[in-house]
Order: C-alpha cells, then sequence, then structure tokens
C-alpha cells in the first residue's frame, strides 16, 4: 500500500526512461485504470490486488464532487472483487485528478509488461475530458463512456469499440438505443440520450 500511495504521489517526478524495480513491479500489476466521478466528497483509487494470470485488475480513480474533497487509496482482492481492509490517505494538494490519471495511464501503457495493458481503459468514463485529439487508437474501450460529439475529435482507429457508451449532448427525453457499430462492425455501441 505504501508503495501505491508513493507512486501515485510522485508520479509528476517519475521518469518515464529510469523506471525503479518497485515502480515496474507495480506497473506489472495493473491491467484496468478507471476515472469515475460521483455526487459526493471522496476521490478514491481503488486497485485490485493479488493478481490471477491474465486477469483484469482493476485500478479506479473515483472523483466525487463535494466539500472538503478527500483522497485515498483502498486495495480489492482480484479473485472476489471485494474491497479490502486496506486504505490509505493522499494528499489534498492534488489539484488536477483528471492530469494525474492521464499521466498514471501513459506510464502504465509504456511501460507495464502485461500482456493485457490495452485494456487499462475498459470501463472508463470519459464524460468530463477534454478528449479533443487523444490518440486511443488500438484499446478495448468496453463499456467506457464518450460524448457522441467527441467522434470526430478522437482517434479510434483500430480499436475495439465493443459495447461502448456514447453520450449525446442535447435535450431529448431519456432514450437507451442499441445499435450496430457502423464505425468498425464488430459488435454493438450504445447511445445514449440525456
Amino acid at each position: 500500500m505504501a508503495q501505491l500511495v508513493s507512486l501515485i504521489t510522485n508520479i509528476e517526478t517519475i521518469s518515464s526512461t529510469q523506471l525503479t524495480q518497485q515502480t515496474q513491479s507495480i506497473l506489472n500489476q495493473i491491467n484496468n485504470i478507471r476515472y469515475e466521478k460521483n455526487k459526493s466528497a471522496e476521490c478514491r483509487i481503488i486497485v485490485v490486488a493479488n493478481p490471477k494470470p491474465d486477469k483484469a485488475i482493476i485500478t479506479k480513480i473515483s472523483v466525487e464532487e463535494g466539500i472538503p474533497i478527500t483522497f485515498s487509496v483502498q486495495t480489492m482482492f482480484s479473485d472476489t472483487n471485494f474491497i479490502a481492509e486496506q486504505r490509505a490517505d493522499l494528499p489534498t494538494n492534488i489539484k488536477d485528478i483528471q492530469s494525474l490519471y492521464q499521466k498514471m495511464t501513459k506510464l502504465y501503457i509504456e511501460h507495464s509488461e502485461n500482456k493485457n495493458r490495452m485494456k487499462v481503459f475498459a470501463g472508463t468514463n470519459f464524460i468530463d475530458f477534454n478528449m479533443t485529439g487523444q490518440n486511443l487508437s488500438g484499446f478495448v474501450l468496453t463499456l467506457s463512456r464518450f460524448y457522441f460529439e467527441d467522434l470526430l475529435n478522437i482517434n479510434f482507429t483500430d480499436e475495439n469499440l465493443g459495447d461502448t457508451i456514447f453520450y449525446i449532448k442535447n435535450t431529448l427525453p431519456p432514450n437507451y438505443i442499441k445499435m450496430d457499430n457502423i464505425l468498425t462492425n464488430k459488435s454493438k455501441v450504445y447511445f445514449q440520450h440525456y
């Protein structure tokens, strides 16, 4: 837990060219990093511990609105997905949790030896991100959430958009539409009006 807290709080100063063995070991144990925004005053990074071979490990950053905003790290067991009792606070001076999230994922994608690392964004909610110019080519984006209007701003070449959810910025009545994925012809994409 202490090593994970150190990695997160020092992400700005970690050199991506010369990783320590400890940092490399942590990156090798991560398989998925999620960003979630909820309506309370706590931001959590939930990390799945004790990974099984080839099984997704979830690292979840929950950004929750409220005052005061607190930051913490909590572990989760990979075999049961139950929240473990290990928990540690993060500094409250984190100013941009989205930037921290993007730096963590960039470091992970570049250096993790996990062969499933392209699943890092599966289930991620990108609604509050500025996605203009983002390159998501090659990623598995299952159950990730985007704005439909961002389709022209993001490089989606060769990605897996299976069960990706797109929200449309308009005032239509709530309506959940499941339709063939016209972008890749591989699977289904969900469009949700709200």
